[in-house]
């Protein structure tokens, strides 16, 4: 039989071994960041709520897919797994996050490896972040006109990456496609291809996946 510490020992979440400030959050159980983000989310006004003192926001296309699949607002919000929920909640502390824009939390494309893990609660589309000391916000968008990518863009991905939870990382200007083997970060270069070559998602399925991510940042964890 077990004693009370193994078993408290068990749901505590190991910290992550690289990246910067990683062990913030070591000694925090699932279960009780689970039940504070379920708590958040229950408490959403309009498309806000708040998180661990972020306000997250669920803009239009996040509203939208939670029409298409019938969930109100407060179940899209809380439709991630506890370890995005980890995820999410360290990357506040360590970056002192002022907000958080998200456009996807759950959509199901028929299949696991067109849905990239939002059908299982395991990915999430961010479109913005803002930062509380004023550093600069973090915009995840059409990158034509703006090809260097942002410093506190630059800070927040290699901080991301480096975490052992992630299995894909694609942004505007940098995609790691874990789930497909690659082992480190290429440049997302889907503006030096022609019209018929980024949108052929058939035969040019690497190009379509850059094109596809020039407006958000979209997160994928391992499943456990």
């Amino acid at each position: 039989m077990q004693n009370t510490d193994q078993k408290n020992e068990k749901k505590q979440i190991p910290a992550a071994e690289t990246g910067p400030g990683i062990s913030l959050l070591k000694n925090i159980s699932l279960e009780s960041l689970k039940e504070e983000y379920i708590n958040s989310a229950d408490m959403i006004s309009g498309s806000r709520f708040i998180f661990a003192g972020s306000e997250f926001i669920l803009n239009k296309t996040a509203e939208a897919a939670a029409a298409k699949y019938g969930m109100s607002l407060k179940t899209y919000a809380k439709s991630i797994d506890p370890v995005m929920i980890f995820l999410l909640y360290e990357m506040i502390q360590i970056h002192l996050i002022k907000s958080v824009t998200v456009s996807a939390t759950y959509y199901n494309l028929g299949s696991a490896i067109l849905s990239a893990g939002h059908d299982s609660g395991h990915a999430i589309d961010v479109t913005a972040i803002a930062f509380k000391d004023g550093t600069g916000d973090a915009f995840f968008r059409d990158i034509d006109n703006n090809m260097v990518e942002p410093t506190p863009v630059k800070i927040l991905y290699d901080c991301l990456v480096a975490r052992e939870e992630i299995l894909d990382l694609y942004s505007p200007w940098r995609i790691l496609f874990g789930s497909g083997g690659m082992k480190r970060p290429v440049p997302n270069e889907w503006n030096k291809y022609p019209l018929e070559i980024y949108s052929d998602k058939k035969n040019h399925p690497e190009i379509y996946r850059m094109w596809q991510h020039r407006q958000h940042l979209h997160l994928r964890i391992r499943k456990k």
